[in-house]
């Protein structure tokens, strides 16, 4: 009998390691264990620093540190996209409260985070606990983002927009085919 494309080993053991580093990820998330690391934002006209760009980093044991992009998709497939993003704002939030006066972090979000009041609820809340001026927090949504909001999600920007947050789009024209 021929095996299924399901049955190749390689298939099984790749699985199983996506599994593995989903619970790995989950446990990281959990025990604080992932890292920003701060892109500075420049005026060109000026070169003053205007900020900085809060992004995501797992120092993982075994792997080393891996980028958003090799750990984001495994948090979206395990449902932590919501928990993930709220640890990445109130961290970012705490740490650009110890920056100068001028300067403003962006966080970037994601389409999940978008569902329901949850975002509005968790950017009220890492204000707070970190004493950062809204005015001092930029919100970056991609285009995939932005394509997908409805009506909830405009209510939800709308009120964040009324706290004070900045709202701004990242990466426009990089999904275009």
């Amino acid at each position: 009998m021929p095996m299924l494309p399901h049955d190749l080993p390689e298939t099984r053991a790749d699985a199983a390691q996506r599994r593995r580093l989903k619970r790995e990820l989950a446990d990281a998330v959990r025990a604080g264990e992932l890292a920003l690391h701060y892109q500075p934002r420049i005026c060109l006209r000026s070169l003053a620093q205007l900020g900085a760009e809060a992004l995501a980093r797992w120092p993982h044991r075994r792997r080393g540190l891996l980028s958003p992009g090799a750990f984001l998709p495994l948090a979206e497939e395990a449902g932590l996209t919501a928990e993930f993003g709220a640890w990445a704002l109130e961290a970012a939030c705490l740490a650009a409260a110890a920056w100068p006066a001028t300067l403003v972090v962006s966080v970037n979000v994601a389409a999940a985070q978008l569902a329901g009041a949850q975002l509005l609820h968790q950017v009220a809340a890492a204000l707070e606990r970190s004493a950062l001026p809204p005015e001092r927090l930029d919100l970056e949504f991609g285009e995939a983002v932005l394509a997908e909001v409805d009506l909830d999600a405009l209510l939800t920007l709308s009120a964040i927009r009324d706290l004070g947050v900045g709202l701004a789009g990242d990466k426009f024209g990089h999904g275009l085919a």
